[in-house]
């Protein structure tokens, strides 16, 4: 068997910034962290 690679870019500039967010949100929960938060989701906090 032969292994191939491919380089793809991934586009993520096409991304909103609430997306990019939430992409990483996925990427770290399925790396095995349990309590990760989306703070992007949070309401704004006003001092």
């Amino acid at each position: 068997m032969i292994a191939v690679a491919a380089t793809h870019t991934l586009p993520f500039d096409k991304l909103s910034p609430r997306d990019f967010e939430r992409l990483c949100l996925w990427l770290v929960e399925r790396e095995g962290y349990q309590r990760a938060e989306h703070l992007g989701a949070a309401p704004s906090v006003t001092w």
